[in-house]
């Protein structure tokens, strides 16, 4: 071994310089988890801010028909949908009601769909002006909510004095599969 300047030159080159392969495995296999971990966190974001939005849409669409039925309260009655049960009070399972509305909603064009609503939509005898205005606001409603709700479903019902807005979606689950998509939904009391 020679010296160079009171070093032995077998152990300058003995010094590490640079990472070795395994060091750089270990640090790629750490940057990879944190991107899975980080994607993971951006996808749950992205259902809740979904959530949100459909919520804060369907309170937005409960209180606009509500607003709509208070202005032509003579023929408040036709805007309720016949021959749909809901529970008085307490909590609501929105999967079955949602499921009870699939004679009406169960279509994949959106015309047979609100014409079918329309059937359910009842006048007291011949329809009145009011009456027809209420079946028009009604075919309105429900097609904006079709349109921006997935599987959007709406209802108005009536028990005794008290009305009921109802509006149920199937939100995409985690899996991205929509035949375990949980039914989500709003529901608003009124009375006129």
């Amino acid at each position: 071994m020679k010296w160079k300047k009171g070093v032995l030159m077998g152990a300058m080159r003995a010094h590490q310089r640079g990472m070795t392969l395994l060091e750089v495995v270990i640090s790629m296999l750490v940057v990879a988890l944190g991107l899975v971990m980080s994607i993971s966190m951006i996808q749950t974001a992205n259902r809740f801010g979904d959530t949100a939005e459909y919520t804060a849409f369907a309170l937005q669409k409960s209180q606009l028909i509500i607003d709509t039925m208070r202005a032509n309260v003579v023929a408040k009655d036709t805007y309720i949908i016949s021959g749909i049960n809901t529970p008085n009070s307490g909590d609501i399972e929105y999967n079955k009601l949602y499921n009870e509305l699939d004679p009406i909603y169960n279509a994949t064009d959106k015309g047979i769909v609100l014409s079918r609503l329309m059937g359910k939509l009842q006048c007291k005898s011949a329809c009145t002006p009011a009456e027809v205005n209420a079946k028009e606001d009604v075919n309105a409603w429900v097609d904006e909510i079709i349109n921006t709700l997935p599987g959007g479903r709406a209802l108005i019902a009536k028990d005794k004095e008290h009305y009921e807005v109802i509006l149920m979606w199937r939100h995409v689950s985690a899996t991205g599969n929509t035949n375990d998509a949980p039914v989500q939904g709003t529901r608003v009391w009124f009375t006129l």
